[in-house]
């Protein structure tokens, strides 16, 4: 069960972290080798450009002021965000065109980043930790919702982005709000983490303390609760990105049918369309199937495009969208 603490020991306060300090020479700095910009550890080069710690971009027309001198093309070039809302624009020439924003969390509670824009144009919000690992996302509406519900203490990064089939050095402006909530419910148990997930954030699913967040890196068995494959034995778990039964998730096996499912206790229904097919538990709507974040066009009233439930059968199927056309991405899987 949930557990209610009082008003006083709510809250979420947003301070503006310091950025990296400039450099060159190491793995990080300028020039050094990098697999993100993540990986990217000063000011002077945050961006990581074909394994390569560069300089941000400057391309862009009718820039923002966050974007002179240093910019704030990655992690370690962040603007400091607070309550205050901020006004910025951005383009997307050259590809690896970012906005990054820095927040720490002293109290965790609930935190709402809504990013906001009057053009035609298509922008996306991400939501990571100083590690790069990704908490939450909104890529298919204006404005841009993402909701953080009981989120640990830490630095986090926002990343604004615009996605187009084309460069566009036209920059487009834009609103991005951080609203932090008195948010009066807490985890106890692991089992509270379903009720404290919502449709923007990737669900985690280990209760530490009084804040959910994701199980290490292990070797479970079949059955046990995951949150990603890395949790698994087997290297599968049942959890599909921003699915709305996230709490059953289970380490689970490949199947070509419902009987070899036998075996994996919480997931007796082998997927459809998958590459492999999965158990998976059984669902009783679309949004317990989880969805390719990458698919626009989002169902009414969502925030995604969700997989397909044929809910006779409690069957999630995937790859094969709605209208047969769109294809899926493995590497959610």
């Amino acid at each position: 069960m949930t557990q209610t603490f009082p008003a006083v020991l709510l809250g979420l306060l947003l301070l503006g972290a310091t950025s990296a300090t400039a450099g060159e020479g190491a793995d990080g700095a300028l020039g050094g080798a990098c697999v993100t910009s993540f990986d990217c550890t000063t000011a002077a080069a945050p961006t990581c450009d074909g394994g390569t710690c560069v300089a941000g971009p400057a391309l862009c027309v009718g820039d923002d002021i966050g974007d002179t001198g240093l910019g704030d093309d990655g992690p370690a070039a962040a603007t400091p965000l607070g309550e205050t809302t901020v006004a910025a624009a951005i383009c997307n020439q050259p590809a690896i065109e970012a906005d990054f924003y820095r927040f720490t969390v002293v109290d965790g509670s609930y935190l709402q980043l809504a990013l906001a824009w009057g053009d035609a144009a298509d922008l996306d919000l991400r939501v990571y930790d100083a590690s790069g690992r990704l908490y939450g996302a909104s890529l298919h509406r204006n404005p841009e919702v993402v909701d953080l519900r009981v989120i640990g203490l830490g630095d986090y990064l926002v990343e604004v982005r615009r996605t187009a089939a084309l460069p566009i050095a036209a920059a487009v402006p834009y609103t991005l709000t951080a609203t932090p909530q008195f948010f009066g419910v807490f985890c106890k148990l692991d089992t509270d983490c379903q009720i404290l997930r919502t449709s923007t954030a990737l669900y985690r699913s280990v209760c530490l303390g009084s804040f959910c967040g994701f199980r290490a890196s292990s070797a479970l068995p079949a059955g046990a609760p995951c949150d990603s494959d890395a949790n698994c034995a087997s290297g599968r778990c049942s959890y599909t990105a921003f699915q709305s039964g996230a709490g059953a998730s289970v380490c689970t096996e490949s199947c070509v049918v419902d009987a070899d499912c036998a075996g994996v206790p919480g997931a007796p229904i082998c997927s459809s369309g998958r590459a492999p097919n999965v158990c998976l538990p059984g669902c009783s709507a679309d949004t317990a199937c989880g969805t390719d974040p990458s698919t626009k066009s989002p169902d009414a009233g969502e925030p995604w495009d969700y997989y397909s439930c044929t809910v006779a059968a409690q069957r999630c199927n995937a790859w094969i969208f709605k209208d047969g056309f769109e294809g899926g991405d493995s590497g959610l899987w």
